[in-house]
């Protein structure tokens, strides 16, 4: 459940790119064949392709002879059919298509006339912050360009980079440490951390340090049978927050939990501070999400929810907590996999009850959702509802997920992420598809 989470929320997370109306081009099906439709249903680009993805930036993946390529909003091929999507990632960025061959540094562009740009680099992330992206070098380097796709800071280099700038400071590696590099090149904080990450709200959390401890043995088969001969370590983590000086304004000590959100570790210290005062007595270690707010467990194994501040907004009374996105969270009373389950779906921070009538929900994006029934012979039907738990679209589909453009779910043909399509529908319930 959490890996389905973690790929959910990579979805989510590319909704910047999309404004709050349906795309004016929409992936369509008819019968094996993919083209693009407008939000009538009119076919803008002919029905050609074996797979069609939705545009991001101007770009949209389309498939041809078991091969990937990409087209722009004319129609016109940028990306010639010639890539394997499995061995291949693809970012659409800044007017350009980006092609890396997984595991190496074999990196290509293509510009949207479709020409073949040169280059030795490969960006870091989804999308420019604050007039800046991060770029992984053919050397091995990293380092920043800016919104011409220039090298910044006279193409400065670090060992690594993982994030790009937030607040006018970027986390950056350099000497085997972690620093930050202001928005003008200077090293603003000097590399001394096993990690760091992006400032929020002035502040920012680090790993001051890693611990290995070993806790066992793990056993490994031979053609003799098994042996407990590898050894099994559990790591264990020391977390700070600072200021944009670098002074440290907070500590954890030690953790074998792993935080990356200044909310998250700052509700882990004042739950610990909560119980060292007799609070929680019977409740295990939480789990603590990106904003703060932390799932609970009781001695019974029943759960509940902690906000951001140690409040116990939901009791202990239920068997999961499934999420937490746009202000709501999604609990569950009963057994998942039964048809008697149920899920509420509270406001936060108040705990209210405002959808209470379906098997469940699963995260909001641009306050939408997938809700489920279940029959009794444990099939799932799929549905769409509001953030007041209206139904906009039927309990009707199977493997319903959100996609990146507002207003738009795809219909999968079994419930894993990057599987084939069979159609995409949107919030009013248009399908864009016929067989």
């Amino acid at each position: 459940m959490r890996y389905y989470l973690l790929v959910l929320s990579f979805f989510i997370g590319l909704t910047a790119a999309f404004s709050q109306r349906l795309p004016a081009l929409i992936p369509y099906r008819k019968g094996q064949l993919w083209g693009f439709a407008d939000s009538t249903g009119k076919i803008k680009i002919p029905c050609k392709y074996t797979r069609a993805d939705i545009f991001i930036n101007g770009f949209a993946r389309v498939n041809s002879n078991g091969k990937a390529g990409f087209i722009n909003t004319k129609g016109d091929v940028v990306v010639p059919f010639k890539y394997d999507t499995v061995i291949c990632t693809f970012k659409p960025i800044g007017g350009r298509v980006f092609i890396r061959s997984n595991n190496s540094r074999d990196f290509e562009a293509y510009s949207s006339s479709g020409k073949a740009i040169e280059l030795d680099y490969f960006p870091v992330t989804d999308n420019f912050s604050e007039g800046f992206i991060p770029v992984e070098y053919e050397s091995g380097s990293f380092g920043f360009m800016d919104a011409k796709w220039m090298p910044a800071f006279n193409k400065q280099s670090f060992e690594m980079i993982r994030q790009g700038f937030s607040e006018g400071l970027a986390p950056v590696m350099k000497n085997s440490r972690w620093g930050y590099v202001a928005i003008d090149g200077r090293m603003a904080i000097e590399p001394k951390y096993t990690e760091s990450f992006s400032f929020e709200g002035q502040k920012a959390l680090v790993i001051l340090r890693k611990d290995e401890e070993k806790v066992g043995y793990y056993p490994q088969s031979t053609e003799y049978g098994s042996t407990d001969s590898v050894p099994l370590y559990k790591e264990y983590y020391a977390f700070g927050i600072i200021d944009r000086r670098g002074a440290q304004l907070a500590l954890l000590e030690r953790s074998d939990a792993y935080f990356s959100t200044v909310a998250a570790l700052t509700s882990k210290l004042n739950f610990d501070k909560k119980k060292k005062e007799g609070n929680f007595k019977d409740m295990g270690e939480p789990y603590f999400y990106p904003d703060g707010s932390a799932t609970v467990q009781n001695a019974k194994g029943m759960r509940g929810l902690l906000d951001k501040e140690g409040k116990l907004v939901l009791p202990c009374i239920y068997s999961d907590i499934l999420n937490i996105s746009e202000g709501l969270v999604t609990a569950w009373k009963g057994y998942y996999a039964t048809p008697a389950a149920r899920c509420q779906v509270f406001s936060m921070p108040d705990g209210k009850a405002v959808i209470s009538n379906y098997h469940s929900v699963w995260m909001f994006n641009n306050g939408f959702a997938v809700a489920d029934s279940m029959a009794p012979n444990s099939k799932y039907f799929n549905g769409i509802v509001d953030k007041t738990g209206k139904l906009r679209v039927p309990l009707k589909y199977p493997n319903l997920q959100n996609t990146p453009a507002w207003g738009l779910f795809v219909i999968l043909q079994v419930e894993v992420t990057h599987t084939p399509a069979m159609g995409y529908i949107d919030i009013y319930g248009r399908e864009y598809f016929a067989d």
